[in-house]
């Protein structure tokens, strides 16, 4: 198999040597998953956790962090009438969102409101909160950005109520933002605790189906943001607590309703078995980074095959405190992407072209990577473009396999879809 030489002059990758659970324990049909531990602030689950992805309405966990914050600091309280404009108010009628219905000219106090934006997840509530804190939703969401980044998370937003495809937040962000705000103000459990809600006499039940007494409902569950667009498919945050553990759970990217519970109370029951294990058998320290980035990729025989758009493409294994399914960046090109450097920028951009030709390599020319080393080296950047007017996202790890550029497959969820059939050990990557 012809390999393209190196035509990224400039670019040098790296390998983040962090602690991570296998995703390889159960398998998932949403996009992205992650669990934390919020007793010990620990990862216990990761599938995909750091790729950004689209979260509809968990975007406003974001929003009422900042709606407390300016509690906490005296701007308003729970008592504080909040005065309802025309446009919001036909805003909230429209049968397109999420809502409850607010009239024009009304005020309305803020705890009602809260109930609204947690319970029901109601779109023009939070705008009018925001409005009347800020002046104007792009203040709330500039405020909303500067907390994510002062705390160094991979997210950006771009309204407030989560409808915009635009907003950007990988599920351990999500999860750290859940856990802060509970951390830092218990009582929004108060009201992601109820099952339903009356408002202004009209009864509205809880987004939320693992609740008591709901569908799916799951032991030691307080709540907390469920989401839904075309853009992000279903995801649901969650926060369980049981026996003194607090896990802070979410899903990304479910392909219908009920999955994103189901996968929810998948990895649920695997983290709280994972530490009921190891609080039985203290876990052996794990090997020195500068011993992980020694480690090797190991021949393709051993490699999960994977399979772009119904071709194979030549696959890789890094070796390290976890096991990835790599591809190189030069084969896409032969896979339906379009490949370009910016050297100014040090930045390679992958191009999801769904109008290009797919040439792939015929199967007697995938060779075995035996014997690949994994540098860690200086940083480049990769940029993921979902097709045209995709702001598109960056790769959260990059790798070099002897002067490649590589990436892990699961990155490419943000072109479409990427599923991973253990049985087969085939992952199935389609894009178009």
């Amino acid at each position: 198999m012809r390999r393209i030489k190196k035509i990224f002059p400039a670019l040098l990758a790296f390998v983040i040597l962090c602690s991570s659970s296998s995703a390889l324990a159960i398998s998932l049909s949403s996009k992205g998953g992650f669990v934390l531990n919020a007793n010990t602030y620990e990862e216990v689950y990761s599938y995909n956790g750091d790729t950004p992805m689209v979260p509809a309405s968990m975007t406003k966990v974001m929003s009422l962090y900042v709606i407390y914050d300016a509690m906490a600091k005296g701007a308003v309280t729970k008592d504080t009438q909040i005065p309802i404009s025309p446009q919001l108010a036909a805003y909230s009628r429209d049968p397109g969102y999420s809502n409850v219905y607010l009239s024009s000219g009304a005020t309305y106090s803020l705890d009602e409101l809260l109930s609204a934006i947690v319970v029901v997840s109601a779109n023009a509530a939070v705008m009018a909160v925001g409005d009347y804190l800020f002046g104007s939703e792009a203040n709330f969401v500039s405020r909303m950005n500067q907390f994510v980044s002062d705390w160094g998370l991979n997210a950006w937003f771009a309204d407030c109520t989560g409808v915009s495809s635009q907003n950007r937040i990988s599920p351990r962000s999500m999860a750290t933002v859940a856990n802060r705000l509970i951390a830092d103000y218990p009582d929004v459990l108060n009201y992601s605790s109820q099952t339903s809600i009356n408002f202004r006499g009209t009864g509205y039940s809880s987004t939320n189906k693992m609740l008591p007494g709901r569908q799916f409902d799951y032991t030691g569950t307080q709540g907390l943001k469920t989401g839904t667009t075309s853009a992000a498919g279903c995801c649901f945050t969650g926060t369980v607590e049981r026996d003194g553990v607090r896990l802070i759970s979410v899903i990304m990217g479910a392909p219908a309703t009920n999955i994103r519970y189901t996968d929810s109370i998948k990895m649920l029951d695997y983290s709280f078995a994972k530490i009921a294990e190891t609080q039985k058998n203290p876990e052996i320290p794990s090997p020195a980074p500068e011993d992980i980035a020694n480690q090797s990729a190991v021949a393709i025989s051993d490699a999960t095959r994977i399979f772009i758009n119904d071709c194979e493409i030549p696959a890789y294994i890094s070796r390290g405190s976890v096991q990835k399914d790599l591809v190189m960046i030069d084969d896409l090109v032969n896979y339906g992407f379009d490949i370009s450097y910016d050297q100014k920028t040090n930045t390679v951009t992958v191009y999801n072209n769904r109008d290009k030709e797919i040439n792939a390599y015929p199967s007697s020319e995938i060779e075995t990577a035996a014997g690949v080393d994994i540098s860690n080296t200086e940083t480049a950047a990769v940029l993921l473009i979902d097709g045209e007017g995709d702001k598109g996202t960056y790769a959260a790890e990059i790798f070099d396999l002897n002067g490649y550029l590589a990436i892990d497959v699961n990155e490419l969820v943000h072109m479409g879809w990427v599923m991973k059939n253990e049985n087969t050990k085939m992952v199935i990557v389609v894009t178009r």
